[in-house]
């Protein structure tokens, strides 16, 4: 799909979940842990998206290394495109814009998504590379689509974590492969959500590991 035209479908997509989650501004103690440097406010430039991550040596692990390993699984699956679920700054989708793979991010926080406005315009003009959103609205959006948009949606970090809402992480495995041809996660832990391994029929292209793994599924 030609990059005006998921810039527009985005920016629906934005103007929607805007009016369906209620923004939390500000800095607060749960984001000052140095791992959640990636969800603080502020104005990051092109050096600040990746000067700390590169210095800081828990940083340089838990987030450069990683992003930059996953960049590397795109380039070997020829993936072009992708969608960042949960991007916090922005941070992963600029890396990914810089080694020529087309990215934008979703975030609930309007206060974080837009941190990066600036260093993305000095690279790649006007165009918002940062959007409003959550799963939910990402369901009741694209839940009716029928042909892939991005060949790749990311959600890093995140599913292999606790407290999900089955029945979202159900709809979410059923959108998905509505709108992506590929998808790297990592694994939800089914038993405990009560649901089966929804990912088991899907191939897996290649594993990254961030302390657990990261698998890139292909869904179509």
């Amino acid at each position: 799909m030609e990059k005006s035209t998921i810039f527009n479908m985005m920016s629906s997509y934005n103007d929607y979940s805007y009016d369906n989650i209620i923004q939390a501004r500000g800095w607060y103690i749960n984001n000052q842990d140095i791992r959640w440097h990636a969800n603080c406010v502020g104005h990051f430039d092109d050096e600040g998206v990746t000067d700390f991550y590169k210095e800081d040596a828990y940083a340089k692990h838990t987030r450069y290394d990683f992003w930059m390993e996953v960049i590397d699984l795109f380039k070997k699956n020829n993936i072009k495109s992708n969608l960042d679920m949960g991007c916090a700054n922005n941070h992963f989708s600029f890396l990914c814009n810089k080694n020529d793979i087309f990215s934008v991010g979703v975030d609930p926080r309007e206060d974080c998504v837009r941190t990066s406005d600036v260093a993305f315009e000095h690279h790649y003009g006007e165009q918002k590379y940062g959007y409003i959103g959550n799963f939910r609205t990402f369901i009741d959006f694209f839940g009716n689509f029928d042909r892939p948009v991005f060949e790749c949606v990311s959600i890093l970090n995140f599913f292999h974590g606790n407290d999900h809402v089955p029945e979202e992480v159900e709809q979410m495995f059923t959108v998905l492969p509505k709108v992506t041809n590929c998808a790297i996660l990592s694994e939800p832990k089914w038993n405990q959500l009560g649901l089966p391994k929804m990912t088991e029929k899907y191939e897996i292209l290649g594993t990254v590991n961030n302390d657990t793994d990261h698998n890139l599924y292909k869904l179509n």
